[in-house]
């Protein structure tokens, strides 16, 4: 995956990456949204995790575990395995053929807000990813 853009807030502290930044497709939170949405057995899941490599290791059973939450609460999660001190909530964007198109992610340091308003964040970023879903139209094939 590949930042194509970003928003940030008023605040003097700010976490950052720049455009063009490149990750793989299944890592972070935006990485469990992702991997929510795709048709993965368990097997091609684990295969594509083993190429991960995180700064804070979690096991595939845990990454498992919370793909599934993703799929059943509309985002993914992660505290502190992608980057130490930074939680993100994130969603993933699909098209009218329901194929992955973008991801979109709340960055935060860790402690900064409390669970409940993480979760209602995490909400928010849910309505605004449905909301772009339904508006996003696949590209024509040639």
């Amino acid at each position: 995956m590949v930042l194509v853009g970003f928003a940030e807030g008023s605040s003097q502290m700010r976490i950052h990456m720049s455009v063009g930044s490149r990750l793989p497709i299944l890592m972070g939170a935006v990485g469990r949204a992702i991997a929510a949405r795709l048709d993965l057995n368990e097997e091609e899941l684990r295969e594509e995790f083993m190429k991960l490599r995180w700064q804070t290791p979690i096991s595939f059973e845990e990454y498992l575990e919370q793909v599934r939450q993703a799929k059943l609460n509309g985002y993914g999660f992660d505290q502190g395995h992608f980057s130490p001190g930074v939680t993100t909530v994130a969603t993933a964007i699909v098209d009218d053929a329901g194929v992955v198109r973008y991801g979109l992610s709340g960055i935060m340091f860790a402690g900064q807000h409390d669970a409940e308003t993480i979760k209602l964040i995490a909400r928010d970023l849910a309505d605004l990813s449905n909301w772009s879903s339904a508006r996003l139209v696949s590209p024509p094939i040639r």
